[in-house]
């Protein structure tokens, strides 16, 4: 079949430069399923080449934000399954992150804002609860079955 447009190709054509399955997190491809690259590492310090699944049996070569990716796991539990499931709640937990880790904290200071933030969720889901105009919750279905990966689910 051979190169379709920026960087599209067959699924078939790139099955040897699949490394680790990723999961998209942020940017263009928030919600998408992929996988490093064998040929092709790192961008400079900032940057993974990834390959990113489009569905339909294609596929696309790029380079994205290390920021923008996880590593999809199976979850312990019903908050892992809340991370991994809603690629954009894990994104603002890793950009929260990445802004405090610009404090240089210590390991105190990393259990006292893990406090400040056991006690701001639960206002937050105080307010929540007692809130009148209640949004649509999310709905998560953490799986029994260990072996069963969980993927983001996008809502269009």
């Amino acid at each position: 079949m051979g190169k379709l447009a920026n960087n599209v190709v067959s699924m078939k054509e790139i099955e040897h430069d699949k490394a680790d399955p990723i999961q998209f997190i942020g940017g263009t491809y928030s919600g998408r399923g992929g996988w490093f690259r064998k040929s092709k590492k790192e961008r400079g310090t900032e940057y993974f080449y990834v390959i990113v699944d489009l569905g339909d049996g294609f596929a696309k070569k790029t380079w994205t934000r290390k920021t923008s990716v996880s590593r999809p796991l199976v979850p312990n539990d019903f908050s892992e399954a809340i991370i991994l499931e809603y690629s954009d709640v894990e994104a603002k937990l890793v950009d929260l992150c990445s802004l405090l880790a610009r404090f240089k904290l210590k390991t105190a200071d990393q259990e006292r804002l893990s406090q400040i933030f056991y006690f701001k969720l639960g206002e937050a889901m105080h307010v929540y609860e007692s809130s009148k105009a209640k949004k649509k919750p999310y709905a998560t279905e953490f799986p029994r079955d260990r072996k069963k990966k969980v993927v983001a689910k996008k809502e269009k």
